[in-house]
């Protein structure tokens, strides 16, 4: 009975870790799908009405997204570096690494774009 629920429980763990990114991804592209979705709904009812919907406003990609993934990711790699100094892993440093590159890649991203698109940089959202 102990071997039956061992396997289980490993296979249990095999789902969930396989599963898991699955689920996230598929509940990200759920969310896009359901906002896309809502815009071109609202750009058929302003065509219906006689309005001109602005091409801009359905194509328009949240400048700030990049910002919001910068920051939270930036911040998750800082706190796995302050975890791993205090633990003294060096594999778990390595990998907090990780999170913190990519953090500060988006961080570059908004500002190269922001930059590139005459628009300020300020941290306070103006728009």
């Amino acid at each position: 009975m102990s071997d039956m629920l061992d396997s289980l429980t490993g296979l249990l763990v095999i789902i969930l870790a396989l599963g898991g990114p699955v689920f996230v991804v598929g509940l990200v592209l759920r969310f896009k799908l359901r906002k896309q979705r809502s815009r071109q709904e609202f750009a058929i009812r302003m065509l219906e009405q006689g309005h001109t919907p602005d091409l801009e406003l359905l194509d328009r990609k949240d400048d700030w997204s990049d910002f919001r993934w910068g920051a939270i990711l930036s911040a998750l790699g800082v706190a796995l570096l302050a975890v791993g100094a205090v633990e003294a892993d060096k594999d778990f440093l390595a990998g907090a690494f990780i999170p913190l590159l990519i953090g500060l890649g988006f961080l570059l991203t908004f500002y190269v774009r922001r930059n590139s698109q005459g628009k300020k940089t300020d941290i306070v959202r103006t728009d």
